[in-house]
């Protein structure tokens, strides 16, 4: 959490965003882990959602194959 309040401090001190765009981003990101961890902790077998989760990556790869993405998803260095 301090390294990305450290990023969104950053991104508004270099004058890219607005204190408004990273307090949004913080809170719908905050949103989104709270919805997927109780989804998570729901989930009993996990192996279907790791591979969920690697086919989607896939399919992002296909459909996007920008070096950005791949970086984004953690494929690439």
């Amino acid at each position: 959490m301090v390294g990305v309040l450290i990023v969104a401090l950053s991104r508004v001190g270099l004058g890219v965003h607005f204190p408004t765009d990273t307090i949004a981003g913080f809170i719908i990101a905050l949103v989104i882990i709270l919805i997927l961890s109780r989804i998570f902790d729901k989930i009993e077998n996990r192996t279907y959602l790791y591979l969920g989760i690697i086919v989607l990556s896939l399919i992002g790869i296909v459909f996007c194959p920008e070096i950005s993405y791949i970086k984004y998803v953690a494929l690439a260095s």
